[in-house]
């Protein structure tokens, strides 16, 4: 696997997710993101993001005199502001809505954008509620894409093994959360040499014809690689491969990029869950950190996009 640049690799993945969007929601893409959203909001004392369950508790709640304005930890319903980072389809914004005030979706993919907030529309979710935007938050432009809002909570999902430089992306991320309250929280792919080995070597392409993407039991490890649409054909496809710039990563290189930011305390890396795929057993990682309590410099902005 070859290092591309951040340009390079961004188009790269762009193109791969828009020829997706329309038929990304299914299968083991929807099993992965409910794990993952299991996984973050279990670092807030949360069991579940269904409605449901959310009534539940909140009748519990009722019931035995206690305040429900403020669940557990640091997620409020009544202002908690979240961006979904890499949002895709909005898989993982989705389960967190229901224990939020609003989430903001980022992605470079328009194709994406454009199937989350059809979503939110057919919802009837107002903007202000959720919503999701196409910008590229770590591209080289100058300027702050978001005009200087603050977040509660950044979510990241499956998609740091997208990107090219993870320490530049955490440390732009963390600039974008509340100072002394904002916590950011990436779950991705643990490093897994046989899994990469078996599924992403040279010998495997795309036009072996035992790696069938129109097989219904074939599908990669995470949300975004799952292949076994028909309607995905080869005229348009890149290969994954080629969006893929990290094969999953270990704790002690998520723990570097948090605490290498400059910008984050109270640090931890956990396995956040397991599954199967392909007879290979692949595990996630959550990395979590708070924004610490500095301020950060008004040039610090322009010094921190590739650094």
């Amino acid at each position: 696997m070859t290092s591309q640049t951040p340009k390079t690799l961004t188009e790269i993945n762009n193109k791969h997710f828009n020829n997706r969007a329309t038929t990304y929601d299914g299968g083991i893409n929807v099993i992965i993101a409910e794990k993952c959203a299991k996984a973050i909001l279990e670092e807030f004392g949360h069991n579940s993001s269904s409605d449901s369950d959310v009534n539940a508790n909140e009748q519990a709640a009722e019931a035995s005199g206690q305040e429900n304005n403020n669940r557990i930890g640091l997620l409020d319903e009544g202002k908690t502001q979240v961006l979904d980072f890499a949002c895709g389809t909005g898989l993982i914004s989705q389960s967190l809505l229901p224990y939020v005030h609003s989430i903001l979706g980022v992605d470079t993919s328009q194709g994406m954008v454009d199937v989350y907030n059809q979503k939110c529309w057919q919802q009837g979710l107002t903007k202000d509620e959720m919503q999701a935007i196409c910008v590229d938050l770590l591209g080289e432009e100058g300027g702050d894409p978001l005009d200087g809002q603050k977040f509660d909570l950044i979510v990241c999902a499956s998609a740091y093994h997208h990107l090219g430089d993870i320490k530049s992306a955490t440390k732009i991320l963390a600039t974008y959360l509340k100072p002394g309250i904002g916590h950011l929280i990436v779950v991705d792919l643990q490093l897994n040499p046989e899994f990469f080995q078996k599924f992403y070597n040279p010998e495997h392409s795309h036009h072996n014809p035992e790696h069938s993407h129109h097989n219904p039991e074939h599908s990669h490890h995470n949300p975004e690689h799952s292949h076994h649409n028909p309607e995905y054909s080869h005229k348009h496809h890149i290969p994954v491969s080629q969006t893929i710039n990290n094969p999953g990563f270990s704790h002690d290189q998520m723990r570097e990029a948090f605490e290498g930011s400059g910008l984050l305390e109270n640090v931890i890396v956990r396995t956040a869950f397991s599954l199967k795929s392909e007879g290979v057993e692949l595990k996630y990682l959550l990395t979590k950190g708070r924004r610490s309590n500095l301020v950060e410099e008004a040039s610090d902005y322009v010094d921190r996009k590739y650094t």
